[in-house]
Parts: structure tokens; sequence; C-alpha cells
């Protein structure tokens, strides 16, 4: 959907989520151009 945008000619998308049950994080990272 950003590519879409032409306010954003570039973007960043990093996001963590850290696991209360289990043992474990689940770590993303994501740049792009439009």
């Amino acid at each position: 959907r950003l590519k879409a945008h032409e306010n954003f000619p570039s973007y960043t998308v990093e996001a963590e989520n850290h696991e209360s049950i289990h043992n474990h994080s689940a770590y993303a990272y994501v740049e792009g151009d439009s």
C-alpha cells in the first residue's frame, strides 16, 4: 500500500514482538522505494 502513496517516496518499517508465553521474540525490518 505504501508503494501506491506518492506522499511516501521511500519507507522503513521495523517491528519487534516479545512473546510472554514462549521464550522467544520475533523481529522484522523492511525498506522500500515507491
